[in-house]
């Protein structure tokens, strides 16, 4: 039966990574309904409006953050190519490589030390006088939690990198597991302060939750890591690392998307919060929360096999590397199509019998559009990780025109319109545009590249 079970799983390409994934996104069903009832049931609308609003603002962090996680990873990918993991969580191998390795993970956590530091100064008035501008203002306690918040995610910010360089040091599985963890311990956590009437203090708790679990994951397992970074050791050139023209470049150009990523759903709740309700907002943060589980699960597949991307193009084998991604980007398009079908039955379920509830959400219609507007992502997701995996940014273009048509289209339509109409509009401006000038850019940086020659080679080298 076990063996039966293991053939099944790999048929589906469900590997270690991914079991933990699904293991976390099994407790999210499970979950997230008890933390939206309970948010419906203990928060008034404008609440939850704040509720999720907090999260929108919180995540402009991005624009700090300026891309260095994506570009670690990759970067750390390339270099574990040449090392492996002892069993005291240090890394040995090439003394280049782990040279290489441990100067940018010492200069990212001296990046990140300053960032976190801005984060807090800044994040704090900013969103106090955000959420003070609602009508709703005074009839709601935001101060002290707003605070609570940024503060508990400013640490989290400073251990950042150390995460992304062992996940990009194949430990993908073993992140996904302490996600997991997070997720639960998180979950329980909110759960309580709701209950306790805690009302907004629920976002900070899960804040402090997510940092003191991944700070202590980490002394707790890879407390050799830690010590390298301490140790000094001669025979290392600690200055090789140029920091503008190997991480530069590559940098500035993720910044820029995934600044205009975070155009893609983090902006609707803060325009909707001003322009229609805080309730209407609070609507659109439960439906977005909704997707972004379905999407979160289905890209496993793709985000899972990244950092082995990254291997792959090092020892020059595009053959396997095309066979690999093709293959997740189908399990992720099937899952996640499967997954958005049971969330709409799920969603319409819920408006029908329990329609106190169900009217905390959009639209089905509405909610819909966003899971199809994911699932076109997934796929634009797919190609832009094959080609970030080269260390490099060919997405910027895409990603400026797709985040200045976002916006101007969320804004018209939370200022002129409403949500549905908003949701309606993403759907298309994705399928019209955003996936086209995706497959275009990915069919001229393969011939740029000249990876089918490169394949060419491979194949007369393996005959």
């Amino acid at each position: 039966m076990i063996k039966f079970i293991k053939i099944i799983a790999s048929k589906l390409g469900i590997d270690r990574a991914i079991s933990f994934v699904l293991i976390g996104r099994f407790f999210s069903f499970l979950s997230q309904p008890i933390t939206l009832y309970l948010i419906a049931r203990f928060f008034s609308p404008s609440e939850q409006g704040y509720y999720y609003t907090f999260g929108s603002i919180l995540s402009a962090s991005i624009f700090l953050e300026l891309g260095l996680g994506i570009v670690l990873t990759q970067f750390a990918s390339h270099e574990y190519a040449n090392l492996t993991w002892k069993s005291d969580g240090s890394l040995t191998g090439d003394e280049h490589s782990q040279s290489r390795l441990l100067t940018i993970l010492r200069k990212s956590l001296k990046w990140y030390g300053i960032l976190s530091i801005i984060f807090f100064t800044v994040l704090i008035p900013v969103g106090i006088t955000f959420f003070g501008s609602n009508r709703a203002a005074e009839d709601v306690n935001y101060i002290l939690p707003w605070v609570f918040l940024v503060f508990s995610s400013a640490f989290s910010l400073f251990i950042y990198p150390i995460l992304t360089v062992i996940e990009g040091c194949g430990k993908v599985a073993e992140i996904q597991k302490l996600k997991f963890y997070q997720l639960a311990f998180g979950a329980v956590s909110v759960w309580i302060i709701i209950y306790l009437q805690g009302s907004l203090f629920a976002a900070s708790i899960l804040a402090v939750t997510n940092f003191l679990v991944a700070a202590i994951w980490i002394m707790k397992n890879f407390r050799g890591l830690i010590k390298q970074l301490k140790l000094r050791n001669d025979k290392f050139n600690y200055n090789e690392i140029s920091w503008r023209s190997e991480i530069l470049p590559m940098q500035w150009r993720i910044a820029l998307s995934w600044i205009s990523g975070y155009l893609i759903y983090q902006l609707f709740n803060p325009l909707l919060f001003k322009y229609q309700s805080a309730s209407i907002a609070g609507q659109m943060g439960m439906s977005i929360t909704v997707a972004n589980v379905v999407q979160g699960t289905a890209i496993a597949w793709i985000s899972t096999k990244l950092p082995l991307y990254g291997s792959l193009i090092k020892q020059k084998k595009y053959c396997e590397l095309d066979n690999l991604a093709w293959r997740s980007t189908i399990q992720a398009l099937f899952f996640s199509i499967l997954f958005s079908c049971a969330a709409i039955i799920f969603i319409y379920f819920i408006k029908i019998q329990f329609p106190n509830y169900g009217q905390r959400v959009l639209s089905v219609s509405a909610i819909a559009a966003l899971l199809y507007s994911n699932i076109i992502n997934i796929i634009v997701t797919s190609l832009a990780g094959y080609l970030r995996a080269h260390k490099e940014e060919p997405f910027l273009i895409n990603s400026l025109v797709g985040a200045f048509l976002t916006a101007f289209i969320a804004w018209i339509s939370a200022k002129y319109y409403n949500a549905n109409i908003l949701c309606y509009s993403i759907a298309a401006l994705n399928t019209f545009i955003g996936l086209p000038l995706a497959y275009f850019i990915f069919k001229k940086k393969r011939l740029d590249w000249g990876i089918e020659k490169i394949k060419l080679e491979e194949l007369g080298k393996l005959d």
